[in-house]
């Protein structure tokens, strides 16, 4: 039965290896917004805060990027990193990661 034990004791601590969140602050919108990313134990973020007179949002819809000459709209999936609209008063993070994209503006409404 001790093996078994150990076997048991080693998976549980290798699950939760990564079980916990991890978080960072960074100045954004022209260095006018403290924003705090919240990560879990995967790396997926789960949360972005701002503290006014910043505030946050989710575009409901999605984000969307102009393309070609007819000025389609697409909705952008694969952002791998986050991205800064807006002559630098928004910063969006995601999607993918998250989705929908979660961002900070210097004013409101945000997205």
């Amino acid at each position: 039965m001790k093996p078994k034990l150990v076997l048991v004791t080693i998976s549980a601590a290798m699950l939760c290896f990564s079980c916990g969140t991890t978080s960072r602050t960074e100045r954004v919108a022209g260095t006018n917004c403290v924003v705090r990313v919240v990560k879990d134990g995967h790396g997926k973020i789960i949360d972005v805060d701002t503290d006014p007179p910043c505030h946050k949002g989710r575009p409901g819809a999605g984000l969307f990027v102009v393309v070609g000459p007819q000025i389609a709209r697409e909705r952008l999936t694969e952002n791998t990193g986050a991205m800064t609209f807006g002559a630098g008063t928004t910063k969006c993070y995601g999607p993918p990661n998250p989705d929908p994209p979660m961002c900070v503006c210097t004013k409101a409404p945000c997205p």
